[in-house]
């Protein structure tokens, strides 16, 4: 029983490792992904989304 209990601690662990840099993967693959396809004032929220990665990297640097 404890070895299951030290897996599902260790799995709650790697979920939360990870889950920041994933989401910010989706939010910046997904900024790339709109700025090749559209043109316009969409370009700027493209824009924003892929910068996303450097505003959280200087908001850890910072805080």
């Amino acid at each position: 029983m404890s070895e299951r209990k030290a897996k599902a601690g260790l799995t709650y662990m790697l979920r939360n490792v990870f889950a920041i840099p994933a989401l910010l993967f989706v939010i910046v693959l997904t900024g790339l992904i709109v700025a090749l396809l559209y043109d316009g004032w969409i370009d700027l929220l493209a824009a924003l989304a892929v910068s996303s990665s450097l505003c959280a990297v200087l908001w850890a640097r910072f805080r």
